[in-house]
């Protein structure tokens, strides 16, 4: 009934190769395929990414500009305190707040 058992191995081993490098081969190919379009793929992406921020920049630098002229425009036309309150100021909070922060937890404890 039974086979010796050396012939029976090796044309099962000899299937399961052939088999294997076969389906292996194709699926690597079928892999580098896909990493091949993949990577395409990636790179398509990453230079209208590319272009997108190239002309967003452009668009921000020009509206920077302008604005920046609004602004020079703008600071001519803004009134300065006058010293008396600039010092009021000044002087509600002499001290840093980390600093008062300290002096008001050393005098709970």
């Amino acid at each position: 009934m039974q086979r010796p058992p050396h012939k029976t191995q090796h044309a099962y081993l000899g299937k399961q190769k052939s088999r294997s490098v076969s389906s292996c081969g194709k699926r690597t190919l079928e892999l580098s395929k896909g990493r091949l379009n993949f990577s395409i793929r990636l790179a398509q992406m990453q230079s209208i990414c590319f272009q997108d921020a190239q002309s967003s920049l452009r668009n921000n630098l020009c509206r920077l500009s302008s604005s920046e002229k609004n602004l020079s425009q703008k600071r001519k036309t803004r009134k300065r305190l006058p010293d008396n309150k600039v010092l009021k100021l000044r002087k509600r909070n002499p001290l840093p707040r980390a600093v008062r922060v300290c002096n008001e937890l050393s005098v709970i404890e």
